[in-house]
């Protein structure tokens, strides 16, 4: 509905998925017809989901390829010269230290990212198929500036898979403005400290120039109102 507002398609489309569901050409028809490409995350759920390395163990490798080739067969179908995966966004945040550690993580995406290459999806081996690491901003963040809840093994570098399985860096950041989980008669307070969008992204940018400067995507983003005094 916000694409008639923006008088223009929508480059690339946020999408979630869950290891164990499908993927077919028929998923986001009209935004592919309308040559959107996708952002396509596949995760394990933090409570019931396959850990990482049942992942990496080979467990479930028969439905990940399956999705995999759906996401580039996609691509194929409607022209698209890429289209876009991530494994496990968000990976940093507390709740997902439950699927394993950060080592465990970067085992099970290696895993991922060679059945792809196996089967001839990455954009390497002629696929269209581009892979993003999508972490939560804390985890670019010097240690010494990261909230409390980001510090146990939050760090960015203790997630990433390498220049070669990782094709972009991106991040998701919310500016909050302190009054997170705050309400007043229902509706959200108004935020009082501002938070920049340098302040929110510069450290992502920092960590994709350092690798090998990778391109940057901000994967999501949002902002709480703001009283202005």
């Amino acid at each position: 509905a916000e694409t008639g507002k923006l008088h223009r398609k929508l480059a690339i489309v946020r999408v979630y998925f869950r290891i164990g569901q499908k993927f077919t050409r028929y998923d986001y028809v009209p935004q592919l017809d309308a040559g959107s490409t996708l952002l396509v995350s596949l995760d394990s759920p933090p409570h019931g989901g396959p850990t990482y390395a049942a992942i990496a163990s080979g467990r479930y490798d028969r439905g990940i390829r399956a999705f995999l080739q759906g996401v580039n067969q996609a691509a194929v179908t409607h022209h698209l010269a890429a289209i876009y995966v991530s494994f496990e966004h968000e990976a940093n945040l507390p709740g997902h230290s439950r699927l394993g550690s950060p080592a465990e993580f970067v085992r099970a995406w290696h895993h991922i990212h060679r059945l792809a290459h196996l089967s001839h999806l990455n954009w390497r081996q002629g696929g269209r198929l581009h892979w993003v690491l999508i972490l939560m901003q804390e985890a670019y963040v010097p240690r010494a500036r990261q909230p409390g809840w980001a510090r146990n093994e939050g760090q960015a570098a203790n997630y990433w898979p390498g220049r070669w399985q990782a094709d972009i860096v991106a991040a998701d950041g919310y500016n909050s403005g302190g009054c997170r989980g705050v309400h007043v008669r229902g509706y959200r307070a108004p935020g009082r400290t501002v938070t920049s969008p340098e302040q929110l992204f510069g450290p992502v940018v920092s960590f994709a120039r350092a690798h090998d400067n990778a391109p940057v995507f901000v994967s999501e983003w949002g902002t709480v109102p703001y009283k202005v005094q």
